[in-house]
């Protein structure tokens, strides 16, 4: 995240084929620390902020940096001003935090995402099995659920396989957590 840079730009490895093409225009010249460059291309690009959001994917038309390849770029992405005030992020300097939507990650060191581990973990954030997703909204519909009308007495004293002895302690473990 950039709070200096005005459009948002990725590398053109990131862009899917044929999604950059609609967009061609008048080049765009950049004048970075690093030197300048031109953009001739934008692209439509679909994302998330995986330590911010997961689930929420954002659509967003970005230029294309052509020039500079994966490998000798500190970035895959700059998310600039136009994006994070059209959505809402911003980078909070007295906390050292990246907020968006009442999340917060702490800002990251230049280079953080260099490192292989960095890296990996938030690609398994991003990639959360879809086994865990559906047991928590199994757990959230079973928990939201409204057992007021649910008789428990009654429910216990149908349990065939059950001795009145069992049925009672079941009864008293089930009074003392509701």
């Amino acid at each position: 995240m950039d709070t200096g840079t005005s459009s948002t730009i990725v590398l053109r490895n990131f862009v899917a084929k044929g999604r950059a093409k609609g967009y061609a225009g008048k080049s765009t010249t950049w004048s970075t620390l690093g030197g300048k460059f031109k953009t001739k291309h934008k692209a439509l690009i679909d994302f998330t902020f995986p330590e911010l959001n997961n689930q929420k994917a954002v659509t967003w038309i970005c230029q294309v940096d052509e020039k500079h390849a994966e490998e000798e770029s500190c970035y895959d992405m700059i998310i600039s001003m136009d994006l994070m005030t059209s959505i809402g992020i911003y980078v909070d300097t007295s906390t050292k935090e990246v907020k968006w939507e009442g999340h917060a990650i702490p800002l990251k060191q230049c280079g953080d995402l260099q490192s292989k581990e960095m890296v990996q973990h938030i690609y398994h954030i991003s990639q959360q099995p879809t086994i865990i997703t559906e047991a928590e909204e199994c757990q959230s519909c079973i928990l939201d659920s409204d057992y007021s009308s649910v008789d428990i007495n009654e429910r216990i004293n149908e349990l065939k396989h059950l001795n009145l002895e069992d049925k009672k302690l079941l009864k008293e473990m089930l009074n003392r957590h509701t």
